[in-house]
């Protein structure tokens, strides 16, 4: 991937947060996000196909993040709080790409 790991990560979590936050049109999603962050509908593409990876684990991420939250209810925590939790968790758990 020629794209820099942090431009890919903020696609990735671009994904993940408007999908909690409203019901994005792939197609305007993509369009917008090739505008805004200057990159190419691949790169947008792959951003979106590892969100959706990651989506699939939000039920075995957030049984783990519930279990370790002390201060608050995981279902009080914010929303981009809880996108940079799940996507985090995500990474160290199950991506094998990250060190």
């Amino acid at each position: 991937m020629s794209l820099p790991l942090q431009k890919f990560r903020e696609i990735v979590f671009l994904t993940l947060f408007s999908h909690l936050t409203g019901d994005p049109v792939e197609s305007e999603t993509v369009k917008l996000y090739m505008e805004q962050l200057k990159t190419s509908k691949a790169n947008i593409m792959d951003g979106y196909k590892k969100a959706m990876a990651i989506q699939e684990k939000y039920p075995e991420i957030d049984e783990l993040l519930t279990k370790h939250t002390e201060a608050f209810e995981f279902e009080r925590i914010q929303t981009v709080e809880k996108t940079a939790l799940r996507f985090g968790a995500y990474e160290l758990l199950f991506d094998k790409e990250v060190p």
